[in-house]
């Protein structure tokens, strides 16, 4: 499969990795990948192709609550980064459930 091949190769992209996974049908690791791509995303200020990774990193991975919630506030983030304001406010309500009360007043604030 071309995903190990690349998967094995120093310097692979992750976006390239999460899509040749997604397509390969193998959600879970591609989720992994996803979430790589998109904080790469963010950290290049690219933040509507951060959002969109972040968005298919929590639609196809299986994440403990916590980390789920660290993506979801990084979707947001993204998101709003992007001018995406609709989605930001979903992100920011869905890393609130579940926060410890003091976290979500914070992010009910945002």
């Amino acid at each position: 499969m071309l995903a190990r091949a690349l998967e094995a190769r120093p310097g692979s992209s992750p976006e390239q990795l999460y899509i040749h996974l997604r397509e390969a049908g193998e959600a879970a690791r591609a989720a992994g990948f996803a979430a790589r791509a998109a904080a790469a995303a963010a950290g290049r200020l690219a933040f509507e192709r951060a959002s969109e990774l972040y968005d298919a990193a929590l639609e196809l991975g299986s994440f403990g609550p916590a980390e789920r919630q660290a993506l979801a506030l990084a979707a947001a983030e993204a998101a709003a980064g992007a001018g995406l304001a609709v989605r930001a406010a979903d992100h920011f309500l869905a890393a609130r459930a579940g926060a410890a009360p003091e976290v979500a007043v914070a992010l009910a604030l945002r």
